[in-house]
């Protein structure tokens, strides 16, 4: 949202909160990273890196002197998408939990389960 409010007059997107917020996320990327590689959590370094890359990419379209004519528009899209795929791998788990939950309806009786209904 921020690269489309301020596309045309980027000097917001120079405030010390906002760089200070963008050079955090590209310094602690590589932590996180190697952290998941220690642990062995796969979504831990995706996200380390991932986050690396988002961070400096925007700390340079922050900083950048010029622009292209659809640079903000690409620089959009990146966002966009990497919201995306947070939103469903962060929900994803909950969303098949709660699917898988409703899907069947099972009749329990003496050790014995019969699934009556699956509803699709």
């Amino acid at each position: 949202m921020l690269v489309l409010r301020y596309k045309a007059q980027r000097q917001q997107l120079k405030s010390p909160l906002h760089l200070s917020l963008m050079l955090t996320l590209t310094l602690l990327g590589p932590v996180m990273a190697i952290w998941g590689y220690q642990e062995k959590l796969i979504l831990a370094m995706i996200f380390g890196l991932l986050g690396t890359t988002v961070g400096a990419g925007f700390l340079r379209y922050s900083v950048k002197a010029t622009l292209t004519k659809l640079e903000w528009w690409i620089e959009h899209l990146g966002a966009m998408i990497g919201s995306g795929i947070a939103c469903y791998t962060a929900f994803s788990p909950l969303v098949a939990a709660v699917c898988l939950s409703t899907m069947a309806i099972c009749v329990c009786c003496r050790g014995h389960c019969q699934v009556l209904s699956v509803l699709w």
